[in-house]
């Protein structure tokens, strides 16, 4: 015969698993917050690249100040022969800003999970044998 034991990891008294909720929360919300700032910065100078590849036309000096904008501030390389930034390297610059956003709402949704769980235990599988009766 088996027989489920449950190990009680919070109760009245001990609510480690309340205060680890709360932290991931408010963790969470404080990141969540900075990964859009992060990923409207970014935006932003997706925009401001992409005017300064525009005005500066065929000026090779100038393309290199705008080339030197876009390596500081998202890391991308563009030919002094675009017109402008294409997809990909637009993709490239906005991505990760965009899944760091949605990785601290699954941690956020997670503490907030824990926070307010009641009761949280582990099940534990223990066999035991049980006497035949003759």
């Amino acid at each position: 015969m088996k027989r489920m034991l449950t190990y009680s990891l919070s109760g009245k008294t001990l609510q480690l698993v309340r205060m680890l909720g709360a932290f991931l929360f408010f963790a969470g919300l404080l990141m969540f917050f900075q990964a859009g700032v992060r990923m409207f910065e970014t935006w932003e100078n997706v925009k401001v690249v992409n005017n300064c590849i525009i005005s500066a036309g065929n000026d090779l000096t100038f393309i290199g100040t705008c080339q030197q904008i876009a390596q500081d501030s998202m890391n991308v390389y563009f030919r002094p022969d675009q017109s402008k930034l294409g997809i990909r390297q637009m993709y490239s610059a906005v991505a990760p800003d965009v899944a760091f956003l949605f990785i601290w709402i699954a941690i956020l949704m997670f503490g907030y999970g824990l926070y307010t769980s009641v009761r949280v235990s582990v099940p534990v599988m223990e066999e035991s044998k049980s006497k035949k009766k003759k």
